[in-house]
């Protein structure tokens, strides 16, 4: 399994692709408590993000019931540390590649159950569902963040043989696809 979502990831050019087991995943409950304090403007605004996702004990109960899990990062140029439009950018074409996995792992290895987990929290649409009570719009291109479920994003990068931080004028950006 690991080497076929590897040869998926390579040939939509993600060159930067480490592999985890689940139950090796850190926590950090300071992590989902960021969440809490709504700095992003998303908490309780979005089924993609706290509390909708679930409690954090569930979520990471739910999460360590996969077997292992695939860790994809991305690495943007950008002009200078101020390049948000470059980070915007970076940010577009990691879940647009993530996306592109995830069709890809679903007509090619069909009989895995997947957990995509992504960079922040869903920006698909202008406003959520969510705060309406009603279903999601876009259920297949809606994926939550590894902040809200406490991941420790560092370490997990670290695991997989990755690199946190490439370097001056750059931007990395990391997702997670867990599998059973």
């Amino acid at each position: 399994m690991e080497r076929q979502f590897k040869k998926i990831c390579e040939d939509l050019g993600i060159k930067h692709i480490g592999v985890i087991v689940c139950k090796e995943i850190s926590f950090l409950r300071e992590l989902r408590a960021t969440c809490e304090t709504n700095q992003c403007g998303k908490y309780g605004q979005s089924w993609c993000c706290p509390p909708a996702i679930g409690e954090m004990e569930k979520i990471r109960a739910e999460l360590k019931q996969y077997e292992k899990g695939l860790v994809i990062q991305t690495i943007q140029e950008l002009e200078d540390c101020f390049d948000f439009e470059g980070m915007i950018k970076g940010k577009r074409f990691h879940k647009g590649k993530l996306l592109e996995i995830l069709r890809e792992a679903k007509e090619r290895l069909p009989q895995l159950q997947l957990l995509p987990l992504s960079v922040g929290g869903c920006d698909e649409c202008a406003s959520c569902t969510y705060v309406e009570g009603k279903p999601c719009r876009m259920p297949k291109r809606a994926i939550p963040g590894m902040e809200g479920y406490g991941i420790d994003v560092f370490q997990m990068t670290k695991s997989a043989g990755l690199h946190y931080n490439n370097g001056p004028k750059t931007v990395s950006y990391v997702s997670f696809i867990g599998w059973h």
